[in-house]
C-alpha cells in the first residue's frame, strides 16, 4: 500500500524545490513538476547515505545523491583557524583515526586525519566547501550547523550560491542570528509547540520546522497553516525497530502522521518502505 500525504501545497517548500530544479543540474531525472506536485514524503540521508562510507564523509554525500534522495543532512563545525568540516561530535575521536576537538585543531591538521569505515581509516574529513561544490543543486543539503560561528556558515553559503539548495537547522537563537546577516539563507529549526513557533515567526520566517516526537495531526495543520513543512527523525528506536528487529510499526505511523520531510538512517529501506 502506498503511504500517500494529503496532497499540500506548503508555499515554503515549494519554492525550495522549484528553485533546486532550476538551478543548474537538476535533482536526478526528475522533472520540476513532479518535484512540485509531490504527493509523498520527502526522505532526508542522514549523515549521507551510510550504507558504504563513512557518516558524513563525501563519500556519503555522493552516495546519497546516486541514491536518489532528495535531501542529505551533514554536520558542520568549525575548525581552530575559522575553517569549517564535517564531523558530528565536538572531537574527532569516535569516527576517525585522529583525536581532540574540532575546534582544537587546524584545517590542516585535520587534513591529516582520517575517517573510520568498519574500523579501517578510509576517507579524509572533507571541508564543507568541497561538499557544496560536489552538491551544487543536486540534491538538498541540510545543514545541521554545530558551530556557533554562523558567520562563517553563511559566508560559505554565499560564497558557492548554494541559497537555492540548503537549508540550515540551528537553535532558534542561531537562526535569528545568521538571518541578520544573510536574510536569504533558508533556514530551519526544532520547534516543541504552537506558541513556541508564533513567537518564532514573529522574529524570523524558518522554511520548515522540525519536531522531536510524532505530532498530533492539529499541530500539523498549525504548520501548514503558516506555510510550513514538518519534519521528523526516524533515527535511533524507529530505525532499529524497523530494520533490526524487522518491526516496522513506527516507521507506518510516522508516515502516516502527516509530516512532510523524514529524516532516517536507513533511506533506502524506509523510502521501499513508503512506496511498498
Amino acid at each position: 500500500m502506498l503511504i500517500r500525504l494529503q496532497k499540500f501545497r506548503i508555499t515554503s517548500l515549494l519554492c525550495l524545490i522549484e528553485l533546486v530544479a532550476i538551478a543548474g543540474s537538476t535533482m536526478g531525472d526528475r522533472s520540476m513538476k513532479d518535484l512540485i506536485d509531490r504527493e509523498t514524503i520527502m526522505i532526508c540521508a542522514h549523515r549521507g547515505f551510510t550504507r558504504n562510507a563513512p557518516e558524513n564523509s563525501l563519500p556519503a554525500v555522493l552516495d546519497a545523491i546516486e541514491g536518489g534522495f532528495e535531501a542529505v543532512e551533514i554536520d558542520v563545525r568549525h575548525t581552530k583557524d575559522g575553517g569549517l568540516v564535517l564531523m558530528h561530535d565536538a572531537s574527532v575521536d569516535r569516527t576517525s583515526n585522529g583525536r581532540g576537538k574540532v575546534a582544537a585543531l587546524s584545517s590542516a591538521e585535520l587534513s591529516n586525519v582520517r575517517l573510520l569505515w568498519r574500523k579501517k581509516p578510509v576517507a579524509p574529513i572533507p571541508l564543507f566547501s568541497a561538499v557544496l561544490e560536489a552538491a551544487e543543486g543536486r540534491i538538498i543539503v541540510y545543514v545541521d550547523m554545530k558551530t556557533a560561528r554562523v558567520d562563517l556558515i553563511a559566508e560559505a553559503i554565499k560564497k558557492h550560491d548554494a541559497y537555492d539548495w540548503t537549508i540550515l537547522l540551528g537553535r532558534a537563537e542561531d537562526i535569528i542570528a545568521i538571518n541578520k546577516i544573510d536574510p536569504r539563507l533558508r533556514l530551519h529549526t526544532i520547534v516543541n509547540s504552537k506558541h513556541e513557533l508564533d513567537s518564532l515567526l514573529k522574529v524570523v520566517t524558518p522554511v520548515m520546522i522540525e519536531v522531536k516526537k510524532i505530532p498530533d495531526p492539529d499541530f500539523i495543520a498549525f504548520a501548514h497553516q503558516r506555510g510550513l513543512p514538518v519534519e521528523l527523525d526516524t533515527m535511533l528506536k524507529a530505525d532499529f525497530l524497523a530494520v533490526k528487529l524487522k518491526l516496522p510499526f513506527l516507521w507506518k505511523k510516522i508516515a502516516s502522521s502527516g509530516v512532510d520531510f523524514i529524516m532516517s538512517d536507513y533511506p533506502d529501506r524506509l523510502r521501499d518502505f513508503i512506496n511498498s
